[in-house]
């Protein structure tokens, strides 16, 4: 297993591109020295199948959560309310906020120090201006770039049930739009590694090893 921290969750000064993010991840690839399967969240879940489409030779199969492919007045209020946030420096309400968008009410209720320490984490080893530039690269980015009726590896769809920032229905559209694809339902937040890394950790291996 090889975990990836991009730009802008790592310090950087410099402005890049969205599709940066994506060549990093290929030359990690290349590292590895063999083809891969690939779990990708949210931004990273973009990223996964962007690298699928440019590099399929490079991919075995890939699953992804918390993806928007679509226009959604609600998720853009949130967004815009985040983001609002973060550039007025507000930092620890950004980050509290994040926590509440991220994981489901029960989790955080039964979860008290591991929903803080998530909260802590937001902006640890990150600079506000290294966050700043991977916010600006994203929102640059368009998600017409990746022609998802045209990705020729398996690719498995994880929609959370109890996801306010990706509503579950982006991620049966998503589905609707990659042929071949399989949509899974789980009954958690956003942050579904997190939340239930186990049971995402088992329905990926599972799909992973039916599809070689």
């Amino acid at each position: 297993y090889v975990g990836i921290r991009y730009r802008g969750h790592v310090y950087v000064e410099e402005a890049f591109k969205f599709t940066d993010l994506a060549d990093d991840i290929v030359r990690v690839i290349h590292a590895v020295g063999e083809p891969v399967d690939i779990i990708g969240e949210a931004m990273g879940g973009t990223l996964a199948m962007l690298v699928t489409q440019t590099h399929p030779e490079l991919v075995k199969s890939c699953c992804v959560n918390g993806v928007a492919v679509k226009r959604d007045a609600v998720r853009g209020y949130r967004f815009r309310a985040l983001f609002d946030l973060f550039y007025k420096g507000l930092l620890n309400d950004f980050a509290e906020v994040v926590t509440e968008e991220s994981f489901s009410l029960a989790w955080r209720q039964a979860n008290p120090d591991k929903t803080r320490y998530f909260q802590g984490l937001l902006l640890k080893d990150r600079s506000p201006q290294s966050l700043a530039l991977l916010f600006r690269a994203a929102n640059r980015f368009s998600r017409h770039a990746i022609q998802f009726n045209a990705l020729s590896r398996p690719v498995m769809v994880i929609a959370a049930l109890q996801d306010p920032l990706v509503e579950p229905h982006h991620a049966e559209h998503l589905a609707s739009l990659i042929p071949g694809s399989i949509l899974i339902k789980i009954d958690c937040g956003h942050a579904v590694s997190l939340e239930n890394g186990l049971e995402l950790g088992r329905l990926a291996i599972n799909f992973f090893e039916q599809k070689h």
